[in-house]
C-alpha cells in the first residue's frame, strides 16, 4: 500500500475526513482531535491488521502537550515501510485521552510513560503504576512539563548551596 492510498483511506471513514495532514516521502503525519483519536488508531489496523505500534511522544507546547503515537505500515517489504505518526493536542486544563490498549497492547508502557512524565491522564488503561520514575520522586512533578508542574524546582534546590556558584 503507497502513502496515497493510506490518506485515501482514512478520508474515505465516515467522521474521519477533517485532518490536518503533512506528507514528506513516506513519512505522514496526521493530526486528529481527541474524539476521534480512537477511532484513527482502529482504522490503522483496519487498513493493515499487522501495522507495528512504535512509541507515543509527548511534548509539552506551552498552553497544551502534544502527543504523537507512532506506527510502522508495510514493514515486511523491503523499502516500501511508512511511518505514520497520529498527533492530538490537548489543551493543559484538559489532560485527558482514551487508552488505545485494547486496540495495542503494547501501548500500555507509553501510555504509562505520558501519564508519568506530562500528567496526561490515560482513561481506562489498564495499570496507572509508576514506571520510570522512582517512588521517591516528588508528587505532582512532571520531568516533561516546562512550567509550575516541571522538574525547575527540584533542579534548583538541588543545586542551592552549591560551592561553585
Amino acid at each position: 500500500m503507497k502513502v496515497d492510498e493510506i490518506i485515501e483511506k482514512f478520508e474515505d471513514k465516515d467522521g474521519l475526513r477533517n485532518i490536518e495532514k503533512r506528507v514528506r516521502g513516506r513519512r505522514v503525519w496526521l493530526t486528529v482531535d481527541r474524539e476521534n483519536f480512537k477511532d484513527f488508531v482502529e482504522e490503522v489496523y483496519e487498513i493493515q491488521e499487522d501495522a507495528h505500534f512504535s512509541v507515543c511522544a509527548g511534548t509539552d507546547l506551552g498552553e497544551s502537550v502534544e502527543l504523537i503515537y507512532y506506527f510502522s505500515l508495510n514493514f515486511r517489504e523491503r523499502h516500501g515501510e511508512i511511518y505514520l505518526g497520529i498527533r492530538v493536542i490537548l489543551p493543559k486544563d484538559d489532560l485527558k485521552i482514551q487508552t488505545i490498549t485494547g486496540v495495542v497492547k503494547g501501548a500500555q508502557i507509553s501510555e504509562r510513560e505520558i501519564q508519568e512524565m506530562l500528567d496526561v491522564e490515560v482513561e481506562g488503561t489498564p495499570d496507572v503504576r509508576r514506571l520510570f520514575l522512582d517512588e521517591d520522586f516528588p508528587e505532582e512533578t512532571y520531568p516533561w512539563r516546562r512550567d509550575e508542574k516541571g522538574p525547575d524546582k527540584i533542579a534548583k534546590d538541588f543545586h542551592e548551596g552549591d560551592e561553585n556558584e
